[in-house]
């Protein structure tokens, strides 16, 4: 379906959602997220009844706002009835060195988060003789990656919004986790909610309540939202690598070494100096990353594939450049999959040849461990089994900090079962094996870094 068609169904299930809720649809304003998107599919959005836009960074709404002034003068009626105009809404987190243009593109700003950026944004809204309509943004979730001013701090927060000549508070805004089940998200609707409630019976006037987007914006109405901001579900999918590097804050390359040239410039002039940028491939230095972007905020990531079940272990190399904050978010991020460590760049080739391939050790060895265990008598699922679950419990007792010495040790009976199968180990070299493949590993690691 094109962006008409998708209008109109969202529309529908906006109006079906209030209606199950007993309220009235008119009391809901649907805000088209147009981070990313193309002029030409704003104007077409615009055309098919969309009246208010809303962008997520100040810098990629600067050429919208503008081209859009251009290309539409006036701009088309919205609606039944409609004025003929359309709003700007920000959505996403503002910086204080920002609020100057913030307040000269937008109509609603809803991320005021801190007492700081409310002073700055009255601040420039009283040189501009304007009332600038803002929402305070609420941190419902313990993720590092959502901002919004907490619980505790709120009410101090929209004391002094209030007490601010140039601003206009109009309610709330939160950004919960991300959920495939919508329902999952409901307790943190309703908490807004209850949240707006308790401080209207301390006298603050708070009809505004933005909350869900395109995966649970449903769910957001049952529970009281006025304002929903969606954005896939209108204009669809990022196409291009350009355009996420444009809209994120954070861009994580995650491409084999030998391409990451060609990735690099297809995305370097959409990434500026304030962006973090995480390269997870094997080989591709920070001191490379850094001649192909004007961003200093680098970080030079191995995981391994047990990220796959959770249970990762990532290294992280970084540049000095970094804030606690911006570590914490990263760090947040990948602690998601795994463990994470951070250590200086110099030992990444290293730690390439041990966590970076050392998964495809241990299987080997599990695979090696099968193969003998069917070569005396067994099944191969039983010996399977035998041998994934030996692994996966010596690892555990490992996790508890007991040394590998400790726990051969533990196991190991003079002239016993494990002695004997140990001394063939040893006379076979092992540990010289191990040291060999590892060595063989980090190699080709510094090998694929040459030149990057």
């Amino acid at each position: 379906m094109g962006i008409s068609e998708n209008l109109t169904v969202i529309q529908q299930r906006i109006n079906d959602s209030a209606v199950r809720a007993g309220r009235d649809p008119k009391d809901i304003k649907l805000i088209a997220v147009t981070k990313t998107v193309e002029l030409q599919e704003i104007i077409e959005a615009v055309k098919a009844g969309v009246s208010i836009l809303g962008e997520n960074r100040v810098q990629e709404a600067k050429e919208k706002v503008k081209n859009y002034e251009l290309r539409v003068t006036p701009a088309p009626p919205i609606g039944k009835g409609g004025s003929g105009g359309v709003e700007w809404h920000l959505i996403g987190h503002l910086q204080t060195n920002k609020a100057k243009a913030a307040v000269q593109m937008f109509d609603l700003i809803q991320t005021i988060d801190s007492v700081e950026l409310a002073a700055e944004v009255n601040n420039q809204a009283g040189k501009m003789n304007k009332a600038q309509r803002v929402l305070v943004q609420i941190k419902l979730s313990e993720e590092a990656t959502k901002r919004g001013v907490s619980e505790k701090d709120m009410t101090e927060l929209l004391e002094e919004v209030s007490k601010m000549q140039h601003l206009k508070l109009e309610g709330l805004m939160t950004i919960p986790p991300y959920f495939d089940d919508p329902e999952s998200v409901r307790p943190y609707f309703r908490r807004l909610r209850e949240i707006r409630d308790e401080a209207s019976a301390k006298g603050f006037s708070l009809p505004e309540l933005s909350m869900g987007m395109s995966n649970d914006f449903e769910v957001a109405i049952g529970e009281g939202a006025t304002m929903v901001r969606i954005g896939t579900a209108i204009f669809g999918t990022t196409a291009s690598n350009k355009e996420v590097a444009g809209a994120c804050d954070i861009i994580i390359l995650a491409v084999k070494p030998q391409q990451m040239e060609a990735a690099l410039d297809e995305i370097s002039p959409d990434i500026s100096e304030d962006k973090t940028v995480v390269s997870i491939a094997a080989g591709i230095t920070l001191s490379y990353l850094s001649s192909k972007l004007k961003t200093k905020k680098l970080i030079r990531v191995m995981p391994n594939t047990p990220a796959l079940v959770q249970e990762g272990m990532s290294v992280m190399s970084l540049c000095e450049c970094f804030s606690d904050k911006d570590i914490s978010v990263v760090r947040e991020i990948l602690m998601s999959i795994g463990k994470v460590i951070t250590l200086p760049e110099k030992y990444m080739d290293a730690v390439t040849a041990v966590s970076g391939s050392g998964p495809a050790f241990i299987a080997l060895f599990v695979e090696a461990m099968t193969g003998a265990g069917v070569r005396l008598g067994l099944s191969e699922d039983d010996a399977s089994v035998l041998a994934v679950q030996t692994a996966i419990g010596t690892a555990r007792l490992l996790e508890t900090g007991m040394p590998p010495s400790k726990l051969r040790e533990m196991v190991t009976s003079p002239g016993g079962t494990t002695a004997a199968g140990l001394k063939v180990f040893n006379e076979k070299g092992l540990k010289d094996i191990v040291l060999n493949a590892l060595e063989a590993a980090k190699n080709r690691a510094e090998e694929l870094g040459k030149g990057r």
